[in-house]
């Protein structure tokens, strides 16, 4: 059950960064795809957006294991406990676009929520 009080407390904090990118609406949804014994939780909202620089540094951030970075630490810090909780079990993707919102999709197996 602790793992998923970290997930919520993960997700929570996405939603957090929706409101400070100036969004006025932020979506969360939750899908059980239960052939692939996957969780899928989606978050998304109509603030600022990251333009491509931006999305493709904080990307690459994920790929090179760099959770410190004073321009995205509160995802830096989500990727990490993410991490830390389900291993090399879950996908952690953003989605941006400038002036279109993002959309923060974690992927995880079920059988990591135990």
């Amino acid at each position: 059950m602790m793992l998923m009080k970290e997930l919520s407390l993960n997700i929570l904090d996405i939603a957090q960064n929706s409101i400070a990118a100036g969004a006025s609406l932020t979506n969360i949804e939750v899908a059980e795809d239960t052939a692939k014994h996957e969780l899928t939780i989606t978050v998304s909202d109509n603030g600022c957006g990251m333009d491509e620089h931006t999305l493709k540094s904080l990307k690459s951030d994920f790929d090179e294991n760099n959770i410190i970075d004073v321009h995205h630490i509160g995802t830096g810090n989500i990727n990490m406990r993410l991490r830390l909780l389900y291993g090399t079990h879950y996908t952690f993707e953003i989605i941006s676009e400038i002036d279109s919102g993002t959309k923060c999709i974690i992927t995880i197996d079920k059988e990591n929520l135990k």
